[in-house]
């Protein structure tokens, strides 16, 4: 009669100190369910928040022609959270009108290339892209402390500006 117990003891000791220690890794989160976290892999795609600014001067020698609302919307800081397949953008330090841009993305480690899903629409509700522009895919390197995105052949000034004129993405978490 001891032995059985002693195995339902031992069974639920077990599923107590799995759940501990997923309650400690922070795998669980408030409504009991489980979320996974990502672990970058060598050579991968690196995932994290990454930030870098745009000035007036720059984006304006990439388009002197500009108008001064596009300009304003190109320039500030911007902060990018890459992670789990999904990407946004925060900007601040602007008097811009277009922030809280979010897609979702597929990377192909092998070619170093980013494929963006946007949304249409801003968090805001502001128009974003049309069907025709809502898919950007993009060059790719990481040297472990910065990511610097490259436009492909054949993109234009505009998205030089919005991937951040290959300036270093210092990753910052």
């Amino acid at each position: 009669m001891k032995l059985p117990l002693i195995a339902i003891g031992v069974a639920a000791a077990t599923a107590i100190a799995i759940v501990g220690a997923a309650w400690a890794l922070g795998t669980l989160n408030g409504d009991g369910a489980t979320t996974t976290t990502t672990v970058e892999q060598p050579g991968g795609f690196p995932q994290g928040v990454f930030r870098y600014a745009m000035t007036r001067k720059d984006v304006l020698a990439l388009d002197a022609t500009l108008a001064p609302g596009d300009v304003a919307n190109s320039i500030g800081t911007f902060t990018w959270t890459i992670r789990n397949g999904t990407i946004s953008l925060a900007q601040s330090d602007c008097k811009c009108t277009v922030t809280g841009v979010v897609g979702r993305y597929t990377a192909d480690v092998a070619a170093k290339q980013l494929t963006v899903h946007w949304r249409a629409t801003t968090r805001d509700g502001e128009p974003f892209c049309t069907a025709a522009t809502c898919i950007d895919t993009v060059g790719w390197t990481y040297d472990g402390n910065a990511l610097r995105i490259t436009p492909l052949v054949g993109s234009n000034r505009d998205d030089l500006i919005f991937w951040g004129d290959r300036k270093p993405w210092v990753k910052i978490g």
